[in-house]
């Protein structure tokens, strides 16, 4: 009886095994076909399965592997590789490698936003104040990108206040450095 009740459960999970892969098959979002769809779901299995034993450099690689093929798979994986360029921005010794670094990074902030729309207000915020903090002497885009999060975060109903009082920190920092009119 009871062997009965464990072959019955290992039964149905099986079978909602082979249903949830099968929804993962016939979704375009995991790529043109069959067999990028399979890899695809390979891939976010062992992005998953890495990044869940704390091996964010291979979860990160499995990331990359399928982003580019099937960038609405994952929103995890856009996370990741955000955290990546970041590193890599930090770790950078090179002034050249540090912009390529930064210009991977609002890259990747702009797919995010493409794809997982309903993430934008939060992803422009983080944007802007990475923007802020990588290329600080960039006013003009770093007020564009802040401009951009509070309006997002505005028509959205939800503004940050944190990042609101960010704004106008930085304003003042900008204002105090450049010895700027209080009309430009």
């Amino acid at each position: 009886n009871v062997m009965k009740r464990v072959m019955l459960t290992l039964v149905l999970v099986a079978v909602c095994g082979l249903t949830q892969a099968q929804s993962y098959l016939s979704d375009p979002r995991y790529g043109a076909d069959t067999a990028t769809r399979m890899m695809v779901l390979e891939r976010m299995n062992m992005m998953k399965d890495a990044n869940d034993s704390r091996d964010t450099e291979t979860a990160t690689k499995h990331a990359f592997a399928f982003i580019n093929v099937a960038p609405a798979a994952s929103q995890n994986a856009y996370i990741l590789v955000l955290n990546y360029y970041k590193m890599k921005v930090n770790l950078a010794t090179e002034i050249e490698e540090r912009d390529m670094y930064v210009d991977s990074l609002m890259y990747y902030y702009d797919r995010r936003m493409e794809f997982f729309p309903k993430s934008e207000v939060g992803v422009k915020e983080r944007k802007a104040q990475d923007y802020c903090t990588y290329r600080r002497d960039d006013v003009e885009t770093v007020m564009l990108y802040l401009d951009e999060a509070i309006e997002a975060g505005k028509n959205a109903g939800q503004v940050n206040a944190d990042l609101v009082y960010y704004y106008f920190n930085y304003l003042d920092e900008v204002y105090v450095s450049t010895d700027m009119l209080a009309t430009e």
